[in-house]
């Protein structure tokens, strides 16, 4: 007998780039078919005096959404790249909150990944 391999689901979150300069939220992805750990990655560029908070939220019912604080990623540079790794988690949901200081970025791109469940 041999053994079932684990798939690895891709999903961009980000349809076209879009520039943050107000508290902007992602649109929430569902999260049941997974299987245990995923993670989330944000790239970002073209950043004019950027201060702001990259924050996950999670939810059970895709309307209530807490921040995770543990999971909170100051940006201050023009570009770059932050992910999160998340691990046990039993959300069904998930988003990505931007709480903006001051400044401007562009989000250029989402991606979410971990391994499928069969």
């Amino acid at each position: 007998m041999g053994f079932v391999l684990d798939s690895i689901k891709l999903k961009e979150l980000l349809e076209s780039p879009e520039t943050v300069n107000m508290e902007w939220f992602s649109e929430s992805f569902s999260l049941d078919d997974r299987d245990g750990e995923f993670s989330i990655t944000v790239f970002y560029e073209n950043g004019v005096s950027p201060s702001m908070s990259l924050v996950l939220q999670v939810s059970s019912d895709n309307i209530n959404f807490a921040d995770l604080t543990d999971y909170t990623q100051n940006i201050n540079d023009a570009s770059g790249t932050h992910m999160w790794d998340i691990e046990g988690s039993g959300a069904l949901w998930a988003r990505i909150k931007i709480e903006v200081t001051s400044g401007s970025v562009d989000i250029t791109r989402i991606l979410y990944s971990g391994k499928q469940r069969h």
